[in-house]
Protein backbone atom coordinates (compact mmCIF):
# COMPACT_ATOMS: atom_id res chain seq x y z
CA UNK A 1 0.00 0.00 0.00
CA UNK A 2 2.67 2.31 0.90
CA UNK A 3 4.53 1.78 -2.85
CA UNK A 4 1.07 2.24 -4.13
CA UNK A 5 0.93 5.54 -2.41
CA UNK A 6 4.42 6.52 -3.30
CA UNK A 7 4.30 6.05 -7.08
CA UNK A 8 0.64 7.74 -7.01
CA UNK A 9 2.34 10.68 -5.02
CA UNK A 10 5.55 10.82 -7.68
CA UNK A 11 3.11 10.24 -10.52
CA UNK A 12 0.81 13.15 -9.22
CA UNK A 13 3.49 15.75 -8.81
CA UNK A 14 5.46 14.94 -12.30
CA UNK A 15 2.34 15.69 -13.87
CA UNK A 16 1.70 18.80 -11.98
CA UNK A 17 5.52 20.08 -12.48
CA UNK A 18 4.78 19.27 -16.15
CA UNK A 19 1.99 21.31 -16.79
CA UNK A 20 3.92 24.32 -15.89
CA UNK A 21 6.01 23.46 -18.78
CA UNK A 22 3.13 24.03 -21.13
CA UNK A 23 3.19 26.53 -24.08
CA UNK A 24 1.07 29.27 -22.78
CA UNK A 25 2.28 32.28 -24.47
CA UNK A 26 0.05 35.04 -24.18
CA UNK A 27 0.82 37.99 -26.93
CA UNK A 28 2.08 40.90 -25.27
CA UNK A 29 3.85 44.05 -26.04
CA UNK A 30 7.87 43.90 -25.20
CA UNK A 31 6.58 47.09 -23.34
CA UNK A 32 3.91 45.02 -21.14
CA UNK A 33 6.36 42.21 -20.62
CA UNK A 34 9.07 44.25 -18.97
CA UNK A 35 6.78 45.64 -16.70
CA UNK A 36 5.41 42.33 -15.98
CA UNK A 37 9.17 40.99 -15.66
CA UNK A 38 9.96 44.03 -13.50
CA UNK A 39 6.81 43.47 -11.15
CA UNK A 40 7.72 39.96 -10.36
CA UNK A 41 11.50 39.99 -9.83
CA UNK A 42 11.23 41.44 -6.47
CA UNK A 43 13.13 44.65 -5.38
CA UNK A 44 16.44 45.02 -3.47
CA UNK A 45 14.63 46.73 -0.46
CA UNK A 46 13.12 44.15 1.79
CA UNK A 47 10.79 45.19 4.08
CA UNK A 48 11.74 45.93 8.11
CA UNK A 49 11.34 42.92 9.83
CA UNK A 50 9.81 44.50 13.13
CA UNK A 51 6.19 44.07 12.41
CA UNK A 52 6.71 40.13 11.43
CA UNK A 53 6.85 36.85 14.08
CA UNK A 54 8.52 33.63 13.63
CA UNK A 55 5.24 32.06 11.72
CA UNK A 56 4.73 30.26 8.56
CA UNK A 57 1.68 32.46 8.21
CA UNK A 58 4.24 35.83 8.50
CA UNK A 59 6.39 34.29 6.37
CA UNK A 60 4.21 34.00 3.60
CA UNK A 61 2.98 37.50 4.22
CA UNK A 62 6.62 38.85 4.38
CA UNK A 63 7.51 37.04 1.16
CA UNK A 64 3.96 38.74 -0.58
CA UNK A 65 4.95 42.44 0.98
CA UNK A 66 8.39 41.53 -0.29
CA UNK A 67 7.23 41.19 -3.94
CA UNK A 68 8.29 37.46 -3.98
CA UNK A 69 4.96 36.27 -4.35
CA UNK A 70 1.73 36.99 -4.78
CA UNK A 71 -1.67 35.68 -4.19
CA UNK A 72 -2.76 33.07 -1.71
CA UNK A 73 -0.94 30.50 -2.82
CA UNK A 74 -2.30 26.51 -3.03
CA UNK A 75 -1.63 24.24 0.22
CA UNK A 76 0.59 21.36 -0.69
CA UNK A 77 1.84 17.63 0.77
CA UNK A 78 4.57 18.61 2.96
CA UNK A 79 4.73 15.30 4.39
CA UNK A 80 6.36 13.78 1.29
CA UNK A 81 9.61 15.89 2.57
CA UNK A 82 8.98 15.60 6.04
CA UNK A 83 7.42 18.72 6.39
CA UNK A 84 4.66 19.97 8.42
CA UNK A 85 3.01 22.30 5.97
CA UNK A 86 3.35 23.62 2.77
CA UNK A 87 2.23 26.47 0.20
CA UNK A 88 2.89 26.93 -3.77
CA UNK A 89 2.84 30.33 -5.65
CA UNK A 90 2.84 29.68 -9.33
CA UNK A 91 4.24 33.02 -10.72
CA UNK A 92 4.55 34.07 -14.44
CA UNK A 93 6.97 36.66 -15.91
CA UNK A 94 5.42 37.49 -19.56
CA UNK A 95 5.28 33.85 -20.78
CA UNK A 96 7.14 31.81 -18.59
CA UNK A 97 5.53 30.26 -15.29
CA UNK A 98 7.74 29.89 -12.59
CA UNK A 99 7.20 28.64 -9.19
CA UNK A 100 7.70 29.26 -5.63
CA UNK A 101 7.27 26.96 -2.54
CA UNK A 102 7.48 27.47 1.41
CA UNK A 103 7.50 24.80 3.40
CA UNK A 104 7.93 24.65 7.74
CA UNK A 105 9.24 22.17 9.90
CA UNK A 106 7.70 21.20 13.13
CA UNK A 107 10.28 18.18 13.96
CA UNK A 108 13.91 18.26 11.88
CA UNK A 109 14.36 14.80 13.24
CA UNK A 110 12.50 12.70 10.68
CA UNK A 111 14.71 11.39 8.40
CA UNK A 112 12.72 12.81 5.47
CA UNK A 113 13.27 16.24 7.15
CA UNK A 114 16.94 15.38 7.92
CA UNK A 115 17.30 14.56 4.21
CA UNK A 116 15.97 17.24 2.50
CA UNK A 117 17.50 20.22 4.87
CA UNK A 118 20.85 18.50 4.68
CA UNK A 119 20.74 18.87 1.07
CA UNK A 120 19.06 21.89 0.71
CA UNK A 121 22.18 23.50 2.88
CA UNK A 122 24.37 21.15 0.99
CA UNK A 123 24.19 22.14 -2.78
CA UNK A 124 20.74 23.42 -2.91
CA UNK A 125 19.17 19.94 -4.07
CA UNK A 126 16.38 18.26 -1.97
CA UNK A 127 15.03 14.85 -2.08
CA UNK A 128 11.82 13.24 -3.15
CA UNK A 129 10.65 9.92 -2.88
CA UNK A 130 14.58 9.04 -2.70
CA UNK A 131 15.32 10.75 -6.04
CA UNK A 132 17.46 14.47 -6.87
CA UNK A 133 17.14 13.93 -10.78
CA UNK A 134 14.14 14.23 -13.06
CA UNK A 135 11.70 15.80 -11.55
CA UNK A 136 13.08 17.83 -9.08
CA UNK A 137 15.96 19.03 -11.55
CA UNK A 138 14.89 22.89 -12.03
CA UNK A 139 14.52 23.47 -8.19
CA UNK A 140 16.98 25.41 -5.94
CA UNK A 141 16.28 24.85 -2.51
CA UNK A 142 17.17 26.57 0.39
CA UNK A 143 16.95 25.93 4.19
CA UNK A 144 16.95 27.96 7.36
CA UNK A 145 19.59 27.86 8.88
CA UNK A 146 18.12 26.28 12.21
CA UNK A 147 16.16 24.32 9.36
CA UNK A 148 12.65 25.46 10.55
CA UNK A 149 11.88 26.85 6.94
CA UNK A 150 12.66 25.64 3.36
CA UNK A 151 11.90 27.25 0.08
CA UNK A 152 11.76 26.00 -3.11
CA UNK A 153 12.40 27.60 -6.46
CA UNK A 154 11.21 25.89 -9.77
CA UNK A 155 12.39 27.44 -12.79
CA UNK A 156 13.27 26.02 -16.56
CA UNK A 157 13.80 29.22 -17.74
CA UNK A 158 17.57 30.53 -17.69
CA UNK A 159 17.23 33.95 -18.74
CA UNK A 160 19.21 36.81 -16.47
CA UNK A 161 15.90 37.75 -15.05
CA UNK A 162 15.45 34.35 -14.02
CA UNK A 163 18.80 33.86 -12.39
CA UNK A 164 18.21 37.32 -10.63
CA UNK A 165 14.12 36.60 -9.33
CA UNK A 166 15.57 33.41 -7.86
CA UNK A 167 18.57 35.54 -5.78
CA UNK A 168 15.69 38.33 -5.03
CA UNK A 169 13.75 35.32 -3.30
CA UNK A 170 16.79 33.75 -1.85
CA UNK A 171 17.77 36.63 -0.19
CA UNK A 172 14.33 38.20 0.83
CA UNK A 173 13.57 34.21 2.11
CA UNK A 174 17.17 34.56 4.72
CA UNK A 175 16.61 37.43 5.57
CA UNK A 176 13.10 36.64 7.00
CA UNK A 177 14.43 33.34 8.72
CA UNK A 178 17.14 35.63 10.58
CA UNK A 179 13.45 36.25 13.13
CA UNK A 180 14.23 32.60 13.92
CA UNK A 181 17.96 32.08 14.64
Amino acid sequence: MKKIFIIAASCLLTVCMLAGCADNTAQTSSEEQETVITDNVGGTDLPSLDNYEDSFTDLIKYMTEAGIIKGDGTDINAESIGASQGKRFTMSSGPIKYYIELFEYEDTTTDKAKSVITNAKRDHSFTLFGNTESITQHTYAVASENGKYLILYSDTSSTDSAAQRQKNAQSAFLNYCTISK
